[in-house]
């Protein structure tokens, strides 16, 4: 089940890169994206280039305004660039729903209140 948020709430996006390799990665094209999946639009990108040592692991944290975002679904991807070609490292879908309808039970006061002030002699 996807993570349901209002639009305009934030989403908070963790990608883990993991080098299980022998071999350091230097430089390495990383993608994060934020795609309608209804759309298929991309509607956010990141673009990076990191270093990782064999056996290190790094972490990206992002923020995301999801009051610019599309109502319905979306994906936070990682991709990294491997061999010219684009991959998918992994993914998460979260759901951007209208906010609710807020509706004041109590209407707000309009009564005036008036002074007079009456000169002393």
């Amino acid at each position: 089940m996807a993570l349901r948020l209002y639009q305009g709430e934030p989403q908070i996006c963790t990608d883990t890169l993991t080098n299980d390799g022998t071999l350091p990665l230097r430089p390495q094209a990383i993608l994060q994206l934020v795609i309608a999946l209804d759309s298929r639009n991309e509607e956010q990108l990141i673009e990076l280039t990191l270093e990782l040592e064999a056996g290190a692991c790094q972490t990206l944290k992002r923020t995301l305004v999801t009051g610019e975002l599309e109502i319905g679904d979306h994906a936070s991807v990682l991709q990294a660039l491997i061999e010219e070609q684009w991959e998918t490292l992994g993914y998460a879908v979260f759901q951007v729903d209208e906010p609710p309808i807020q509706i004041n039970k109590h209407p707000p006061d309009t009564r005036t209140t008036r002074t007079t002030s009456h000169p002393t002699r």
